[in-house]
């Protein structure tokens, strides 16, 4: 009879936790997947986002907007966010929990393109028969 007997040696320790890209573009109004890769021993209990914009930084709660977020879970630790808008554009951190402690990604920034008003030109027409004014106005975006 022959028994083989694996031996397997994990360094316990926090989780160990990254974001593949520094950068992801999306367009406004499109959904992206923001992954987040987390490697824990003992495994991970908990994971969050956060986001910086503007210099202020907010945990992204996925229980007030359920239907805008999805994700941020020990099985898939991965953000999405179904609809992007202007205010998701910004720097992302990934954080996983476990017994022994908190790890964090590097930052990873989301720029969304489009939505954005950088020009505006004013074309107007107006007319003023028989004391009834009508002004017609056309924005252009450049």
């Amino acid at each position: 009879m022959l028994l083989y007997v694996h031996h397997y040696h994990y360094t316990l320790g926090m989780p160990s936790v990254s974001i593949p890209q520094s950068t992801y573009n999306v367009n406004f109004g499109d959904p992206i997947t923001i992954p987040c890769n987390v490697t824990a021993v003992p495994i991970a209990t908990n994971v969050s986002w956060v986001k910086t914009s503007n210099g202020v930084t907010v945990t992204v709660d996925l229980t007030s907007q359920p239907s805008k977020y999805s994700g941020s879970t020990v099985s898939n630790p991965n953000l999405t966010i179904s609809s992007t808008d202007l205010t998701d554009e910004g720097n992302y951190v990934c954080s996983a929990s476990n017994i022994v402690g908190t790890g964090s990604s590097n930052a990873a920034f989301l720029d969304v393109i489009g939505g954005k008003w950088r020009h505006i030109e004013w074309l107007c027409c107006y007319s003023n028969h028989s004391l009834a004014l009508l002004m017609m106005c056309l924005h252009v975006a450049v």
